[in-house]
């Protein structure tokens, strides 16, 4: 059924529904079944078969592939020769590529299920109907055609509708024409049936959202059947954006690889020149040089490095979830490790936005809490208002609610004044405006009431100057304590009048003084823009002890008188920023950001949401409107400021776990290279066949390596400051930490290699060799837990994983060593080889526990001046 060429009465009419009353409870269901359900077809997901192909045409997977079918074809032509082609190559790269796959395949599973559960928690948004002359709220999957919807400014529209009534309604419909602009909407025009979907400014649509003014509209169509859901590939899905952290990793990787490329053709040239030095120089053994240097390439390939970002990232998405903070997008669970600023809306974020009125002022006297509320007052708080009181819920704005229970503890109907009164127009409350206004006939009267802030209301009225300046005092005592003030005023018969003014208080929200202290010591700087006076703002500072000296608090008219550079020079110093405006917010989030700040900003109101999406983490209150949720990166289930210092910890330990990560996998590569390249260079032979060195990328690719990326400690952020976004997963403590480490892995090694004195039998030196350089690997796994100074043993147990990987490759080494001795040309050791193998690899773990408490203590006892010069600085961010 087409809308927009009908009036809104024949709309009703052939839904069997009532602009007053709404739709009967046998009707919704007698239209469900016409005209469906209010939900959009699940779009097929993408079939395992999909996945693993995807998965194989990675970057790093198609060396792998690449080394595959060169190493198997060499093998291939030496079988066909001469029978003698040796395929466990072929099968230990196989699986390398098998296990990476399945890890990929397996996880982006898990990450489907995650935003699987974040849509589910987004589909819950209530919406106001009526429905038998109740009004109620139902969930948007309730509505039918037929339904009479109230929507208001920052509301989603929940399904297509005719507009019966509305208010300076303008909406956002870019997710759905592609009209960057806001679209003013009119009840009453009637269109061509041929009309364009963008030009139909009589009807709203499912998707679209409310940027300001307010809307009745009838449902005429939901589910697929309304035109989001005609939309092939479903307009409003966001896509996965690449976070930072895995562009840095990516880049990494790429460099990993070129090294290990770089380093393997030095390797296959230095192997070809002894050969010809020997005169042992032959095609066979070029061949199998050829394919020792192709295996090297694939133990320094870090295949798993793609895998083990998205399994990080997704995990993260999942726990801090649990925390009530539900991520919208994976870019933000790193990203919100490295945030410096937080700017911060007040009401409703920093405060319960649960509204007290503490007194009314009228011209004739002033009045205790919910006091005398009778009168003009009385009709302007009941007329100039869209909020809703059924018993103890509340449905609108959380002043206009505080204004409905005042008149209703003063004996007022507020529901009666309503029936008795005609409404001719209306002019939303906007925070360009700062105030609303609605005309009424209140019988043979025609009046306009006005309710906003003092500063918009006291121009429109004759006051004579001693009031307006005791008018003016009390208003300032008020905002000292934290008080916002709402001046009253009606026009009629042409002249203006005053009516006087309340004092509103709003209670900060339970932990905000911990909260805010904890973000200084996190290195987190809190600055509060909000709509409120210059005095009011500077009491909820002062109650969180933020600076609010007269040098800290200015006003969105003294920003606009700044230029961009004398607002930077200042920016520092302001921690308020009142009566702030979205263009306001806008321009103090992208100066920040042009001092190098990552910005975080949190908000509730409509009028956060264009500097919530221009934020790098923008932060939306579960509570808040839908088109604030819709711009923000994170919403906060429970409303919580504590949230955020918890997404902040979760950041920057993805952060650090990508440290440990990268510090194992390079110390694997470079001592496994130093090894062969030492060996070379004294004449020795390489320690370590194909299928071990397959084994050692099992070593640094495999679940061992990914449990180093899922460490889940609590970070302490007392004195750590935030990540520089453009700061490198490596860094210069790392590399020096992993070649003090290869150096002492490639000296234990070789000595043994060259004198024994270990004393084993000369048949079992090789396998010695490939066991301490296994052992040693395991042992330096567990130093790579702590990034900095502390002890990598404090906590070991909490990562049950990482524990489990460790006493399961033990076991695996040592029973492929004992029991299948061919896969690595190995023999059987005894147990007391075994024992003595495993307590000299401990010294790497020894050795550095051991540095790191003579740090501890020297810091401890001589403080920072000497500590600066060590290698490891604690939880130094470069």
């Amino acid at each position: 059924m087409t809308a927009h060429d009908k009036s809104a009465k024949e709309v009703l009419k052939l839904l069997n529904s009532d602009e007053k009353y709404g739709l009967t409870a046998a009707d919704a269901v007698k239209n469900a079944a016409a005209f469906g359900s209010n939900r959009l077809t699940e779009k097929k997901k993408k079939g395992v078969f999909y996945k693993i192909i995807k998965a194989l045409f990675e970057p790093m997977m198609i060396i792998l592939l690449f080394a595959l079918t060169i190493t198997a074809g060499i093998n291939i032509g030496k079988f066909l020769k001469d029978g003698s082609g040796d395929f466990y190559e072929c099968i230990g790269i196989t699986v390398a590529i098998a296990v990476s796959v399945a890890l990929t395949v397996i996880m982006e599973g898990k990450s489907e299920r995650a935003f699987e559960y974040l849509r589910a928690a987004e589909s819950r948004s209530r919406v106001k109907v009526k429905r038998d002359n109740e009004t109620c709220l139902l969930s948007a999957e309730e509505l039918v055609a037929g339904d009479v919807v109230y929507s208001y400014a920052g509301d989603k529209i929940p399904a297509d509708g005719r507009i019966i009534s509305c208010n300076a309604l303008k909406t956002d419909e870019s997710n759905l024409t592609g009209e960057s602009m806001p679209v003013t909407k009119t009840a009453g025009a009637i269109l061509p049936e041929n009309t364009p979907l963008a030009e139909r400014v009589n009807c709203v649509f499912a998707g679209s959202f409310v940027s300001e003014g307010e809307v009745v509209f009838v449902v005429t169509a939901v589910g697929d059947n309304a035109e989001i859901g005609k939309v092939a590939g479903y307009v409003s899905e966001e896509k996965n954006v690449s976070a930072p952290l895995k562009e840095k990793l990516d880049r990494l990787g790429k460099f990993v690889s070129v090294f290990g490329l770089v380093c393997s053709a030095f390797v296959f040239a230095l192997s070809v020149f002894r050969l010809i030095i020997s005169g042992e120089m032959s095609f066979e053994g070029v061949e199998d040089v050829f394919i020792h240097s192709i295996v090297l390439i694939v133990a320094a390939v870090p295949e798993g490095l793609p895998t083990t970002v998205t399994i990080s990232l997704t995990l993260n998405v999942v726990r801090l979830a649990k925390s009530n903070a539900l991520i919208k997008k994976l870019v933000a669970t790193e990203t919100v490790g490295c945030v410096s600023v937080i700017c911060s809306d007040k009401t409703g974020t920093l405060t319960a936005n649960k509204m007290l009125i503490s007194s009314l002022v009228t011209p004739d006297g002033t009045y205790p809490e919910n006091g005398f509320f009778v009168g003009d007052i009385a009709y302007n708080c009941a007329l100039n208002s869209t909020a809703e009181l059924d018993g103890d819920k509340t449905f609108g704005s959380a002043t206009e609610c505080a204004f409905l229970i005042a008149l209703t503890k003063s004996g007022v109907d507020y529901k009666k004044l309503r029936s008795k009164c005609v409404t001719y127009d209306r002019i939303p409350f906007s925070s360009e405006r700062k105030y609303s206004s609605v005309t009424a006939g209140i019988g043979a009267r025609r009046v306009t009431y006005y309710k906003g802030a003092p500063e918009k209301i006291f121009p429109l009225v004759d006051v004579c100057p001693e009031k307006l300046s005791r008018y003016e005092k009390e208003i300032s005592n008020g905002q000292k304590e934290g008080l916002r003030a709402l001046a009253f005023a009606h026009t009629e018969s042409g002249k203006t009048y005053f009516d006087g003014f309340a004092l509103i208080g709003d209670k900060l929200r339970e932990g905000m003084e911990k909260a805010v202290e904890s973000c200084k010591n996190a290195g987190v700087k809190v600055k509060i823009l909000t709509g409120d006076g210059a005095a009011t703002a500077a009491a909820i500072a002062k109650r969180l002890n933020l600076p609010a000296e007269k040098r800290n608090v200015v006003t969105a008219d003294e920003v606009s008188r700044m230029t961009d550079k004398e607002f930077k020079q200042r920016l520092n110093d302001i921690t308020v920023i009142a009566r702030s405006t979205p263009e306001t917010k806008l321009k103090t989030v992208s100066l920040l950001q042009e001092m190098g700040e990552v910005v975080a900003v949190t908000g509730d109101g409509v009028n956060d949401a264009p500097a919530i999406k221009h934020a790098d983490i923008g932060i939306a209150m579960g509570s808040g409107s839908e088109i604030t949720k819709r711009a923000s990166d994170i919403v906060l289930l429970n409303n919580s400021f504590d949230t955020i210092l918890t997404a902040i910890s979760f950041g920057r330990n993805v952060f650090d776990n990508f440290r440990r990560f990268i510090t194992f996998q390079l110390n694997v590569n470079a001592a496994s290279i130093a090894i062969i390249i030492t060996y070379l260079i004294l004449g020795l032979e390489s320690p370590f066949t194909s299928m071990c060195l397959l084994w050692l990328n099992v070593i640094m690719d495999g679940p061992l390596a990914l449990s180093l990326s899922l460490e889940s400690r609590p970070l302490d952020l007392t004195g750590r400051k935030p990540v520089k976004r453009n700061a490198d997963i490596l860094t210069k403590t790392m590399l020096i930490r992993i070649a003090v480490h290869t150096f002492v892995m490639c000296l234990v090694i070789t000595l043994q290699e060259l004198y024994n004195f270990l004393g084993v039998a000369s048949y079992e030196k090789s396998t010695v060799t490939v066991s301490l350089f296994v052992f040693f690997q395991l042992f330096n796994a567990v130093n790579c837990r702590e990034v900095g100074s502390e002890s990598a043993l404090k906590g070991l147990f909490d990562n049950k994983l990482l524990v489990a990987m460790l006493f399961t490759t033990f076991t695996l080494h040592i029973l492929i060593v004992s029991f299948f001795p061919q896969t690595f040309d190995s023999v059987r050791l005894s147990l007391k080889t075994w024992v003595t193998l495993a307590l000299i690899c401990s010294t790497i773990l020894v050795f550095s526990e051991t540095y790191k408490w003579a740090y501890r203590k020297i810091k401890a006892v001589c403080g920072n001046k000497i500590a600066k010069f060590s290698i490891m600085k604690r939880r130094k961010v470069t």
